[in-house]
């Protein structure tokens, strides 16, 4: 499973269709499909039920769903705070309050003493 795949499976599953889902991707359909593909190889089991050219969800890609947002979700929040790190931007969180668990809540006199890109060269 990677994260190609798990791209694929979200987009397929809030779309309107396999189309819609390669058009919010940038891809192409039959990208798409193969990414789908290789994710019910990988997981050994089907997560759709194809009828005609509509694909209806098993019950079990409701729960793949929920993971898979999670794991994308999650992926996103790691990959702004280290372009904000790289940007030299510090200071409490804008978002929600994070209990100082994200880098971008710590200061230089942190006991760990996070520094940003900006401030190692």
């Amino acid at each position: 499973m990677n994260l190609t795949q798990l791209s694929a499976f979200r987009a397929v599953m809030t779309s309107a269709s396999l189309s819609d889902a390669a058009r919010k991707l940038g891809r192409t359909q039959p990208a798409v499909s193969l990414a789908i593909r290789s994710l019910e190889d990988t997981l050994g089991m089907k997560l759709f039920e194809r009828r005609g050219r509509q694909l209806v969800p098993v019950p079990e890609a409701q729960y793949l769903l929920v993971e898979a947002e999670r794991v994308l979700d999650r992926l996103n929040t790691v990959s702004r705070t280290m372009k904000s790190l790289a940007a030299g931007v510090r200071g409490p969180c804008a978002s929600r309050p994070c209990r100082g668990r994200r880098p971008s809540c710590f200061r230089a006199s942190s006991p760990i003493g996070w520094a940003t890109a900006g401030s190692l060269m």
